[in-house]
């Protein structure tokens, strides 16, 4: 078992007896949290995305309308980014 430091910029490193046998430079990782432990795995493209149920949520999310004041969700999602900025 290894042990790794989450940084102030939330950033991991690799341990070494990890890195050297299982990833390389530019590997896609999954972060999958469960009730008591952090799973890492690679990513895999084996599975085909759904477009169906994607659309389905794009178009679910253009329907909301703002409770109090009239703009698209877009517009929302670009104002609530830019107040969270470091």
């Amino acid at each position: 078992m290894a042990t790794a430091i989450v940084r102030d910029r939330w950033q991991v490193t690799i341990p070494p007896q990890v890195r050297d046998v299982w990833v390389e430079p530019g590997s896609v990782l999954m972060w999958e949290a469960e009730e008591d432990k952090l799973v890492v795995t690679p990513y895999s493209e084996k599975k085909k995305p759904d477009w169906n149920k994607i659309w389905a949520g794009i178009k679910k999310c253009r329907s909301y309308k703002s409770t109090t004041k009239q703009m698209p969700l877009s517009e929302f999602v670009i104002k609530d980014r830019e107040k969270h900025r470091i």
